[in-house]
């Protein structure tokens, strides 16, 4: 029997934009595919008194102005066997109030805190069955002093144990921000949107995972299971073995229990580089080797991502998710 998992989308309008482009759903069925043996269920709605996200709104407002209140009927109306699923909350919404004067990292942190505890009554489910995803969405219309106050206030919640939360500001970073609405440059776009989705299914596997009972991660762009390893024949660690690519950077093959010594086998792939992409910076292996193979290392509360460009097209054809890599470095890879 598939074990139910609720994913709750909340911000204002880029988190609308997130799900009306399909990309939510799309995230929706990314996890599932990782996590096999789950039923994710999105629950996302916007454009009525009772939505999960409201456009145009900065969250420390919405106690007052009725939005939470609204949020706390979506989830009352839920039938009993969805609120009693555990529930990921999935936090894209900083912009207004990152646009607001004076906002402080303690006024923001008890805001969430309070709403937290609302929510959570709500769903009849405490901390441990109900974690906290933090984005941060890059917003260029900001006041001074608070998108660093919120951002410091994610990164606390997430250090917080009690609390359960882990904070990705990466998942939302360098996109063109080109989507429709006023104002112009402040919207993700419809491709962007699904690049999102594949970021956050990278880092959201092993939370999904965990509530999932410590349920196998998968990843369709490796060759069998895609994450087993044997041990070093060295005695170092264990061996990630590696041997196929999926061109695609939505889909990862996930690690959630790397430890030093560990070891990244790409001696199986045809890793044939070019120039060094514009685009890209090195991680891990030295570029003037006899194999070349350019990867961006992307950090998130203690997990990362390595991207392989492995053509030199400047696009990532392999994507490689770790929980607990403090640092990639050349002795961590083998190569043919």
């Amino acid at each position: 029997m598939a074990t139910d998992i609720n994913l709750l989308i909340r911000g204002q309008s880029n988190a609308l934009l997130f799900t009306a482009f399909g990309a939510a759903a799309s995230l929706e069925q990314q996890l599932e595919a990782r996590v096999p043996g789950t039923d994710i269920h999105l629950l996302a709605e916007y454009d009525t008194d009772t939505s999960t996200m409201y456009s145009a709104t900065g969250f420390l407002d919405w106690p007052r102005d009725g939005e939470q209140q609204g949020l706390l009927t979506f989830i009352g109306n839920q039938s009993a066997d969805i609120r009693d699923n555990p529930t990921i909350t999935l936090w894209m919404h900083n912009e207004y109030d990152g646009n607001t004067p004076d906002v402080t990292t303690d006024r923001w942190v008890a805001a969430v805190q309070a709403d937290a505890a609302l929510v959570r009554d709500a769903l009849g489910q405490g901390a441990a069955t109900t974690p906290y995803e933090f984005t941060y969405v890059d917003y260029p219309f900001t006041a001074s002093g608070s998108p660093e106050a919120i951002q410091a206030g994610m990164a606390r919640l997430s250090a917080d144990p009690g609390f359960n939360a882990r904070f990705d500001p990466g998942a939302l970073q360098g996109l063109a921000m080109d989507g429709p609405g006023y104002p112009p440059n402040g919207h993700i776009g419809y491709w962007d949107s699904y690049a999102v989705a594949g970021r956050l299914a990278d880092i959201m596997a092993g939370t999904v995972a965990t509530l999932a009972g410590g349920a196998g991660v998968a990843g369709p762009g490796d060759s069998g299971p895609g994450n087993t390893g044997g041990g070093d024949p060295a005695g170092g660690g264990r061996v990630w073995d590696f041997n196929a690519v999926a061109d695609s950077p939505k889909y990862a093959p996930v690690t959630l229990d790397w430890q030093a010594g560990d070891r990244i086998d790409l001696s199986d792939v045809a890793l044939v580089g070019a120039e060094r992409p514009a685009a890209l910076h090195w991680a891990g292996i030295d570029p003037d080797g006899p194999v070349k193979a350019w990867g961006i290392w992307e950090w998130g509360d203690g997990s990362g991502t390595l991207r392989v460009d492995v053509d030199g097209d400047s696009s990532a054809d392999m994507s490689i998710t770790l929980r607990g890599a403090p640092l990639l470095a050349a002795g961590d890879f083998i190569l043919g």
